[in-house]
């Protein structure tokens, strides 16, 4: 009797999972640090490595923390293997690749019984062109570029547990082909760097399913400390639409979000490998109806850069 027991709320606690949104999840967390701020130099490829963790615990119901009687949480860990190419003075592409595995758990009161739930594998991959209106290069510190790209529909969206599909939130991809559009400008000093990039996700259908579109922005200092390290701060924020199914709106999506962005950029061969440590802490949400906050984000990114040909000072 206690095993049937047990059994039915494992069931009833996965088919709740399966149908709350909770947004938190979903595969649109931003992303400005991984797509990159700047066009790539001419002649140039560059290949980075992306680690991400990040937690969300709390749940919220504007910007209220609220009281949870399941303690859910989720933790999102997130690869990302980017490379880009400078084709010409003012044009370079990207290709964006992630590898995600999130977790989701919530616990059962009295019952002690933990119900986890994961989804892991390959996510979408984003194709990027960027345009620079004013050009950047090897003598000129000063940037200011558009872009386009398209988030092509590479992860799986049928992942399975206990013979029942997953959350949406939780599987790799989302099934949907994406179109962003982004602009970036950046002014280099001798000290002192500044960046400020936006970015628009506009999201498809997927089964009758669409997550909310996203903007995006950054804001960022860099400062020179030393000639192999830098120190940052900035603000990060995204602001997403409500999910919606067959053109109806999804309860519990759709929020605005904040982050105080510090980091550490430490030049192991300068000008050719670096490896950049960044946090992102929450200082803003407000969500649309109960859904899980931010606890906090970390990146760790490991980048090399091959110059080909004849540089001109």
């Amino acid at each position: 009797m206690r095993l049937s027991a047990c059994l039915t709320m494992l069931v009833f606690a996965l088919a709740a999972s399966s149908t709350s949104a909770q947004n938190c999840c979903a595969p649109t967390v931003p992303q400005q640090g991984v797509m990159g701020e700047t066009a790539t130099l001419p002649q140039t490829l560059d290949f980075a490595l992306h680690y991400e963790y990040l937690r969300s615990r709390g749940m919220y119901q504007g910007p209220d923390k609220i009281h949870d009687p399941y303690g859910t949480e989720t933790d999102w860990h997130r690869v990302t293997a980017t490379v880009s190419y400078g084709l010409t003075r003012r044009t370079s592409f990207t290709a964006i690749a992630p590898w995600v595995t999130k977790e989701k758990t919530r616990y059962l009161g009295a019952s002690d019984i933990t119900v986890l739930k994961k989804g892991d594998g390959l996510s979408d991959v984003t194709l990027l062109g960027r345009y620079s209106l004013i050009v950047r290069d090897f003598v000129n510190y000063h940037e200011l570029s558009i872009g386009a790209g398209i988030k092509v529909p590479t992860g799986a969206t049928d992942l399975e547990s206990l013979g029942a599909r997953i959350a949406r939130e939780l599987q790799p991809g989302t099934g949907s082909w994406d179109f962003t559009f982004m602009g970036s400008y950046y002014r280099g000093y001798e000290l002192v760097d500044f960046y400020a990039s936006i970015s628009t996700l506009l999201t498809g259908e997927h089964e009758g399913y669409k997550f909310g579109n996203r903007f995006s922005f950054l804001v960022q200092s860099s400062f020179h400390v030393h000639k192999r390290l830098d120190v940052s701060a900035g603000f990060t924020g995204s602001m997403v639409g409500t999910d919606s199914y067959d053109g109806g709106p999804i309860h519990g999506t759709g929020r605005e979000q904040i982050w105080f962005t510090p980091g550490l950029n430490l030049g192991i061969v300068p000008a050719l490998l670096r490896l950049q440590l960044t946090g992102e802490l929450p200082v803003y949400q407000h969500f649309n109806e109960a859904q899980l906050g931010s606890d906090y984000n970390l990146r760790a990114s490991l980048s090399y850069s091959w110059f080909f040909g004849e540089n001109e000072d």
